[in-house]
Formats: structure tokens, C-alpha cells, sequence
């Protein structure tokens, strides 16, 4: 006798096209160099974990982890929610806020891919207006609309172009989006440019909420803990849905050492050696002849153009050195986004593009 059928899951849902991450793409190897995925090139410092308490359920935050972060964000320690990574942050607010098959979300493209995935996967409809320049969000357009989508999503600095909308364009997003629209700003990547950080613009702007992460500038990927800033009505309603639990105990423990004195530090450090990295990799590209131009970054990447991409990833892949291709809406061939490296990392990649 055969096993009974299943039932299908929901149309919506098998109609998805998944996120590709960069570890689906290319499965790690030792031997490779991965500058796929904007990961920090460095390992943090090893830590001493306490596994004495595992048998209790972390606690809900966790607490002294929030004070931590709130602490080194400089908001009120309520202000914050721990979230699973961004992408939780990103889940949350859609499920808070917008009724499937009613309301809709706006991006602004190119932009994060998991806006629209998480969307679509509740059952809620993307409006995407493209970015201006590749920098700043179409206000006109924005202004144009007859009915203001529910929750606006902007990536500063944007992945995957590393540009940086101007603080007075949000300001205009938040001033029009008043009393109609959520506004999510996505700082993944504000550890490379911590001063053009919107957080001191919360207490003006009840409608604003902020995505953070220590997976970039932090270099704790691995960890996938994030943090949801916002005005104390916005925490009370997402609280309501919130996992109890959302962060591990261990994991809590390393986000302590990492925002302590020693770790904030060392954060400063590599800041330093990335930002020194990404310079020396720009002028690198522009001087490549088949480059044909390399977009000012914020971030800890650089996106390229080329006459022939190809050519160039097979120069990459030949020496086992990875990057991610970037297809920008209407442009035939792929941008290349490189992640940026080690210094003898980056060495590599100027040797293998100049061979």
C-alpha cells in the first residue's frame, strides 16, 4: 500500500521563487575565497561561553543583551525587539501591519530581495518604485500614488548598489507617509557609514522603524541576531506576535562580548581595515579596461559594470575566488558585486582580474 497523498500546500506559496542566499548559490569550501555575501573577513574573537543555565529558556529578549545594544544604538532599551536576523525584523512588521489580499508594501529597486519574498509569502502584493540614479528614492512617484502601500521598505546604505539615500529624501518619505505608512528603514550596513545613522530621527517619527543586525559590520553572520528599533505603540503591537524566545542563550552571550568595551573595539578595528580595503579595491576596478564603472559605496561592497562580466568571473573563479553577479532591471549583462576582504584577500583579487 502506498503512503496517502499529501495535501498541497497553498498556490501562493508554490508560485514563490525562494531567496537564493549566497551559500545556496555555492556551498562552502575551505579552499575558496568568498567575497559572495558581504560576510566580514574576520573571525571574532573566540569567546568563553557559560552552558551552565542551558536547561532554562533564555530570557525573552534577551534582557541584558537588549540594555547592551541599546547602550552602543543609544535608544531606550523599550525601543528594541531581538530579532532572528533581519529577515525576522522584515517578517514581523508584515505580519503586524498588513492584511493579506488588502494591503501592500513598497520597495524601491534594486533593493533586498527578502522584502518582496516575505511579502509574498503572507498573501501581500509588492509595489516597486525604482530608485532614482540608483541612489534616492522617486518622490514624484511616491507622491503620484493614489493610495500609499501600508509599509515602505528602504535598504540605507542599499544592497546591492552600497548607495546611500540622502537623510532629507527619508525625511520626505516619513513626512508623507504620515499617519498612513510604516517606514522601515534597513541599516544592515550602517556600521560602515555610523554617522549617516537615521536612529536620532525616531523620537520625530512614531512611523519610523529601524532593522539592524550584527551579522555585517559586527562580522557575526553566523550568529543571525538583529534588533527592531522603533517608537514604544510599534514595539507594543509587534510584541504581540514576537517568538518568546527569538535569541539562544549562547548566542546572547556572544552579542554581549561583542558590544562590550573590548568587542566594540575590536569593532572599530576592522571597520577601519574594510573601509582602507574597499578604497584600494575601487581604484583597482576602475583601472580594469573592460571596467566600465564602479558605484561609490557605503558599505562593505562595491558594484561594478563591465563590458564583459564574464570574462572577469572567469578570471575570478580560476584562482577560487567567489563573488555574486547582480542583474539590475533592464540592463543585459550582470553587475558584479564584490564583497570586500582581507587585505591578502583583495591582493588576490587585483592579481587574478590584472593576469
Amino acid at each position: 500500500m502506498g503512503h496517502p497523498k499529501i495535501p498541497p500546500a497553498a498556490p501562493a506559496v508554490l508560485a514563490l521563487a525562494p531567496y537564493q542566499s549566497a551559500r545556496m548559490l555555492n556551498a562552502f569550501d575551505p579552499s575558496k575565497i568568498y567575497l559572495d555575501a558581504n560576510e566580514l573577513p574576520f573571525s571574532p574573537d573566540a569567546t568563553q561561553l557559560d552552558f551552565s543555565e542551558l536547561q532554562h529558556y533564555a530570557h525573552s529578549g534577551p534582557r541584558q543583551m537588549i540594555r547592551s545594544y541599546a547602550t552602543y544604538a543609544d535608544v531606550p532599551s523599550e525601543s528594541i525587539i531581538a530579532t532572528r536576523g533581519i529577515d525576522e525584523g522584515i517578517d514581523l512588521l508584515i505580519r503586524t501591519y498588513l492584511e493579506p489580499g488588502q494591503d501592500t508594501v513598497l520597495t524601491m529597486s534594486p533593493t533586498y530581495g527578502m522584502y518582496e519574498v516575505c511579502a509574498s509569502a503572507h498573501r501581500v502584493e509588492t509595489v516597486d518604485l525604482p530608485l532614482l540614479d540608483l541612489s534616492d528614492p522617486d518622490i514624484d512617484g511616491l507622491s503620484a500614488l493614489e493610495t500609499l502601500p501600508k509599509l515602505i521598505f528602504l535598504c540605507r546604505p542599499n544592497n546591492p548598489t552600497g548607495t546611500l539615500m540622502s537623510r532629507g529624501a527619508v525625511e520626505t518619505v516619513l513626512d508623507l507617509a504620515a499617519g498612513r505608512s510604516i517606514v522601515a528603514v534597513d541599516e544592515a550596513y550602517i556600521e560602515f557609514c555610523a554617522a549617516e545613522s537615521l536612529v536620532s530621527l525616531l523620537s520625530a517619527y512614531p512611523n519610523l522603524v529601524i532593522l539592524r543586525t550584527l551579522s555585517k559590520g559586527f562580522g557575526l553572520a553566523g550568529l543571525h541576531t538583529g534588533f527592531l528599533l522603533a517608537h514604544s505603540e510599534v514595539t507594543d503591537a509587534v510584541n504581540r506576535i514576537a517568538n518568546p524566545y527569538p535569541i539562544p542563550e549562547p548566542c546572547a552571550q556572544i552579542a554581549l562580548n561583542a558590544l562590550s568595551q573590548t568587542g566594540l573595539e575590536h569593532l572599530e578595528t576592522n571597520i577601519n581595515s574594510v573601509l582602507a580595503e574597499r578604497h584600494r579595491l575601487f581604484d583597482a576596478l576602475d583601472a580594469q579596461p573592460d571596467c566600465t564603472g564602479v558605484l561609490p559605496s557605503h558599505a562593505n561592497f562595491l558594484l561594478s559594470a563591465w563590458r564583459h562580466p564574464d570574462d572577469a568571473l572567469a578570471a575570478l573563479t580560476a584562482q577560487n575566488i567567489l563573488i555574486r553577479p547582480v542583474r539590475l532591471q533592464g540592463e543585459t549583462e550582470p553587475r558584479l558585486r564584490f564583497s570586500i576582504g582581507s587585505r591578502a584577500q583583495i591582493d588576490r583579487v587585483i592579481a587574478a582580474l590584472s593576469s
